[in-house]
């Protein structure tokens, strides 16, 4: 699992841990890397939820956590204006799509096949 001081590297602007077998779940001090532009984990075993905290990344460009195991709704993060890359696809997310998606206009590619939501887009 990712240890809870990573949220300690405040000046880190690129975390990319794809396909390192990395389980368990996502900690709340993700949220705390002010500099974060890009965040990458596909193809890992994490799962849990995608925790509150993400939506104080107002920095962040890019997040992939695609093909995981990440279940529940996925939270508020319509304050991320900077986001241009999100993909959530091929997860366990469920419940509706968040209609503050809609804020994320700089948003250029946003995916969330292979989940269990429900709703409009």
């Amino acid at each position: 699992p990712l240890p809870p001081s990573i949220g300690n590297l405040t000046r880190l602007e690129v975390l990319e841990l794809d396909r390192n077998k990395i389980d368990g779940q996502l900690p709340q001090e993700l949220g705390g890397l002010p500099s974060l532009q890009t965040m990458r984990m596909e193809l890992n075993y994490i799962t849990g939820t995608l925790p509150e905290s993400f939506r104080q990344l107002t920095m962040l460009k890019t997040l992939r956590v695609d093909h995981k195991l990440l279940s529940g709704p996925i939270p508020d993060i319509g304050s991320l204006s900077s986001l241009e890359d999100l993909r959530l696809d091929t997860n366990r997310f469920t419940g509706e799509i968040p209609n503050q998606l809609g804020n994320l206009k700089s948003a250029e590619h946003v995916t969330f096949h292979r989940n269990y939501l429900q709703g409009t887009v």
